[in-house]
């Protein structure tokens, strides 16, 4: 046990304010990810962050100090020997109400934010991409759909044509793989359930893949009322 966490079982369960701070500061937690359960020098943590070397010692010293890194090996060489640093656990598990953030959402927010901007970005050059492609504007598209609700969708739209959603566009043979969509559900829970499982099985299939392409997929389903079992 030390000031910052108690080992339970093969799980390092962080108990101070301070180290609950380091590990959702986001370069802090990269950089922990990297020596998880794996052992490295500042340099090739430095390598797989790509980082500077400087950066990464920064960081490694930081976790290091809090007892959260280890020494696990000394590799002897001319000079000043090589120190390999790896985690003191390979699972760790930091209590919300120790984190330095008001309300568990902002926690949310905070770990998913570089994955969510990179998912607009990309998405934005796709839409791009395919109105200089159509020779077509890309655009918000205000309008009431066929249930009578008031719609904003991002659609491409010429001269004589009626503005077309983009995403739907995608799904055209020859186009980008893109699909980006929010939908208000009314669904029983057991639909709900269904829904749930299935989504969560089409994650599992398609994460089993090896292809040549690289995507970024993100998936929610959340009730917007308490809802369960009946």
């Amino acid at each position: 046990m030390t000031g910052h966490f108690e080992s339970r079982g093969e799980v390092a369960y962080v108990t101070s304010s301070e180290a609950a701070a380091l590990l959702t500061d986001l370069q802090a937690l990269e950089a922990l990810l990297v020596y998880l359960d794996r052992e490295w020098t500042v340099k090739e943590a430095a390598q797989h962050l790509g980082w500077t070397v400087l950066k990464t010692y920064r960081a490694t010293r930081k976790l290091f100090d809090l007892g959260l890194l280890v020494v696990s090996q000394v590799v002897p060489r001319s000079g000043k020997p090589l120190k390999k640093y790896t985690t003191v656990e390979g699972c760790f598990f930091i209590p919300y109400h120790l984190t330095p953030v008001g309300a568990l959402e902002q926690l949310l927010d905070l770990l998913e934010r570089d994955a969510r901007q990179h998912l607009f970005e990309r998405t934005a050059r796709v839409f791009e991409s395919e109105a200089e492609r159509r020779q077509q504007e890309v655009g918000l598209h205000l309008f009431r759909n066929s249930q009578g609700q008031a719609s904003i969708i991002h659609s491409l739209w010429s001269e004589g044509q009626a503005p077309r959603g983009i995403v739907r566009t995608l799904l055209e043979p020859q186009a980008t793989a893109l699909w980006n969509e929010w939908a208000s559900l009314r669904l029983d829970y057991d639909q709900a359930k269904e829904l749930q499982e299935r989504l969560a099985a089409l994650v599992r299939e398609y994460a089993a893949q090896q292809g040549s392409g690289r995507y970024l997929l993100r998936v929610g389903l959340v009730p917007l009322t308490d809802a369960g079992p009946s």
